[in-house]
Formats: structure tokens, C-alpha cells, sequence
């Protein structure tokens, strides 16, 4: 990962920009690429890669096989926002009540669809599907996308599917002005940043 958005597609210049997502721990995430397109990493990197990236001969079966194999061990480093087996702080623990609420804090109930963790829920905080969740900007063709799993977050910006959100307050600050990403628009300053220490420790 290197924290850049391209535009790999034969689409024209500008159209569909992408963030380059990580590869760390994503066993078990499929489908890939931001429009779902892929359903398993040898796709992603089969015939694609050859014509897109290298302009080459696409890799043999075996060289597939292998490039799959090792993908697929990479592992996540250490959270450094929490050590294995470290309790939640206050914080951290008032974050996880907001990110698992189902009412606003007027007590209006948050359709269940639009839930934190109707979408990202435990232990790979991803349902594998394709939402629209309003973040289609200028230059999109599409409207749903891929929903990435969360851990290791902190590790991973910029955000959402172009890299248009360079910290994780502006995903909901800049980029859910109509509540769609999550009801977020009704929650103080303080309530968006124990969310975000919470996001932090997956």
C-alpha cells in the first residue's frame, strides 16, 4: 500500500479513480477491487494484472498459484492502538458503544442498514457486499462500492474508494453531509473522536 489513488482502467484519463487498498490481512475478504468486480485474488491478478499493469505476458498457472498463496499470508502488523489482550480504554470503549448503536441521540432508531456494524461487522468488519453510501463524486461511473474490512485502519489512509478522505474524521465530516455513510451527523465532536479511537483497535 502506498497511500496513492490511480486510474488503472481503459476508461479515459480521471474516470474512476481508485485508493491502492492494502494487502495486509485481506484472506477472507473477497470480492476485490472497489467495484466488487474480482471474486478471488487470482482474478485480481491473473489476465488484469498483465494487461493493465506489466503490458506482459500474464503469469503461468503456477506462478499464479504462487503469487496467491503468498498474498494470502500477509499478515497485519501489531495494533499499536491495542496490544493483544489489552482492555478497551474509556475511550476506546465509549467508541465501540457509538460504532454498535442502533439510535441516534435523540432516540430516533437508525435503520438498520445504515448501522456501523450492519456493514463492517466482527472479526473481518466487512460484509464482502457493494453499497451505495452516497460518496459517488465527479469523476465515478458507479455509485456502490466494495466494503473494506477495518482492521488495522488507523494504517490505511487515505479513505474510501478515490482516497478523497485523508483522515478518518473527514469520512464523516466532509463525506456524509446526508447521512448515509452511517448516522453521523447528530453526534458531538467528542462522540466522533472515541468512534474513531474504537476504529482504531480493530
Amino acid at each position: 500500500m502506498d497511500g496513492l489513488t490511480y486510474d488503472t482502467e481503459p476508461d479515459g484519463i480521471g474516470v474512476d479513480p481508485v485508493d491502492n487498498k492494502t494487502l495486509r490481512g485481506i484472506l477472507d475478504t473477497a470480492p476485490f477491487k472497489w467495484n466488487g468486480k474480482n471474486p478471488s485474488f487470482s482474478r485480481q491478478c491473473g489476465p488484469r494484472l498483465s494487461a493493465f499493469f506489466t503490458r506482459l505476458q500474464p503469469f503461468t498457472p503456477e506462478e499464479l498459484a504462487a503469487l496467491d498463496l503468498y498474498v494470502c499470508t500477509i499478515q497485519r502488523p501489531p495494533n499499536r492502538y491495542r496490544p493483544v489482550g489489552a482492555p478497551l480504554t474509556e475511550a476506546q470503549r465509549r467508541g465501540k458503544v457509538i460504532f454498535e448503536r442502533t439510535r441516534t441521540n435523540d432516540g430516533r432508531m437508525i435503520p438498520v442498514e445504515n448501522r456501523c456494524v450492519t456493514c463492517h461487522f466482527p472479526p473481518l468488519y466487512t460484509d464482502r457486499r457493494l453499497h451505495d453510501v452516497g460518496t459517488k463524486m465527479a469523476f465515478d461511473t458507479i455509485s456502490k462500492f466494495d466494503v473494506p474490512h477495518l482492521n488495522n485502519i488507523y494504517d490505511s489512509a487515505p479513505y474510501l474508494h478515490n482516497g478523497a478522505a485523508p483522515t478518518l474524521e473527514e469520512i464523516w465530516t466532509v463525506y456524509n453531509r446526508e447521512d448515509r455513510h452511517g448516522a453521523t451527523n447528530d453526534m458531538t465532536k467528542d462522540q466522533l473522536n472515541d468512534l474513531i479511537e474504537y476504529l482504531k483497535t480493530l
